[in-house]
């Protein structure tokens, strides 16, 4: 279950998502994880996320490969998720603004135009550190069956952690993200935060 605190008040009690700010959607409903928010109050900053969830039946389908969620999301200066693991293999690239991604322990500076990959099981923690609003799609591929561990395993790609693509691959990866977006956003049973 993720818990959402507030970073700068010490002893604080885990704040349900609504009951912090209703504008802000967290992703990763079944993903262990704490998502800090590093600027208190969002009033004046709305964070138009666009992040569509497929329902827990049609990930457990056992197809090969399944997405259980995709979007885009916008963080302020200093908001940070910290996951002790994840059950998914998340593909993520940055749109605008600056982040920093501690996997393992390695730290990544990321920048528009970077593609990063989170591994199932991985610890990391990603959060904004620009001024300007950290904007990243992404989609989030359900690892739950040797068989979906095996087809992404064959993906040497998903074996970096940070890619600096091309502009001309950049643009292809940002399509890719929208179309698979688009097409879990439109289906009739998925659950939306918008």
């Amino acid at each position: 279950m993720l818990q959402t605190v507030r970073s700068n008040a010490a002893g604080a009690r885990p704040l349900g998502e609504r009951e912090l700010h209703p504008e802000i959607p967290l992703p990763g409903r079944n993903d262990a994880g704490l998502f800090s928010p590093g600027t208190l109050p969002r009033a004046g900053h709305p964070l138009p996320d666009d992040i569509a969830h497929a329902p827990a039946a049609a990930v457990s389908l056992g197809l090969p490969v399944c997405v259980s969620c995709a979007g885009r999301s916008h963080w302020l200066r200093g908001d940070s998720l910290t996951r002790g693991r994840q059950c998914a293999l998340s593909i993520e690239a940055v749109l605008d603004g600056e982040g920093e991604l501690v996997a393992g322990r390695r730290r990544y500076a990321l920048h528009p135009g970077d593609v990063f990959i989170l591994r199932p099981g991985e610890r990391h923690v990603c959060r904004a550190v620009s001024r300007a609003p950290f904007r990243k799609a992404f989609i989030r591929l359900a690892v739950l069956s040797r068989l979906q561990r095996d087809v992404l395993d064959g993906f040497a790609v998903l074996r970096s952690t940070r890619l600096s693509p091309s502009a001309h691959h950049m643009a292809r990866v940002n399509a890719a993200l929208d179309a698979i977006h688009a097409a879990l956003r439109d289906a009739p049973w998925t659950c939306h935060n918008e």
